[in-house]
């Protein structure tokens, strides 16, 4: 707050009282006054006025800026992890429908490997047979014959 100095019509000691006061007490004499501004003195608390508005205003251009950067970068960010994340995303789709197309084809290939050496068994099991029942009716043969 800011303080006028005047002097005291009735003693001449100082009157102090803060700007914009109406009255103001001499503290020598104990006497009360009316104070009566000039109009130097109103010019120069509206001058003073308008400066402490000044500064005591914030300059928002910069936060705007920092606040604008912050939020674009953020953007920014944010769009790149979600592209990454879609990206990673899709290729561990594409990988898991290969490697099931590939199962399968494996799965079918040893069906198909299987169903032949089945074949191949059955196969060696019916020679295997045949030439038992040759030999068979041959020694049965050959016991007859004696």
């Amino acid at each position: 707050m800011k303080f006028v100095e005047k002097k005291c019509p009735n003693c001449g000691a100082n009157l102090k009282f803060e700007a914009g006061e109406r009255n103001a007490t001499c503290e020598s004499c104990r006497r009360e006054f009316v104070v009566q501004y000039d109009a130097q003195d109103i010019a120069g608390d509206i001058k003073d006025a308008v400066n402490k508005i000044k500064a005591d205003s914030v300059n928002l251009v910069p936060a705007a800026k920092i606040f604008g950067t912050f939020f674009t970068i953020h953007t920014i960010v944010v769009s790149v992890i979600a592209v990454i994340i879609f990206g990673v995303v899709a290729f561990g789709m594409v990988h898991m429908i290969i490697s099931f197309n590939q199962t399968k084809e494996d799965h079918l290939q040893r069906e198909e490997d299987m169903s032949e050496q089945f074949q191949k068994n059955v196969e060696e099991m019916n020679k295997q047979m045949e030439d038992a029942q040759k030999r068979f009716e041959s020694q049965h043969s050959n016991q007859d014959s004696e």
